[in-house]
């Protein structure tokens, strides 16, 4: 069970060269999905095993905003993400 104090973190934000870190709380496994403001599906991972994961997106040459939306067993996070070329 995941500590109510203990919270998931995209970061930074914006995102540069289409990379961000996901900070969980515990090890166990989610599965991270990220969105187009338009909601197309970018990526979806299964995440397992660790408490930081880096993210790299495709690099685009223009900023793009992204929804990226973390579910685990208990709970679930979204974060508003701007990414940078």
């Amino acid at each position: 069970m995941i500590n109510a104090s203990a919270e998931i973190s995209a970061f930074p934000n914006p995102a540069t060269g289409g990379q961000f870190y996901v900070q969980m709380p515990t090890s166990e496994s989610a599965t991270i999905s990220i969105y187009s403001l338009q909601g197309q599906l970018l990526y979806m991972n299964k995440l397992a095993g660790q408490t930081k994961y880096s993210i790299h997106l495709p690099q685009t040459n223009n900023k793009q905003y992204l929804v990226v939306h973390i579910v685990t067993k208990e709970n679930s996070s979204t974060f508003n993400m701007l990414s940078m070329p």
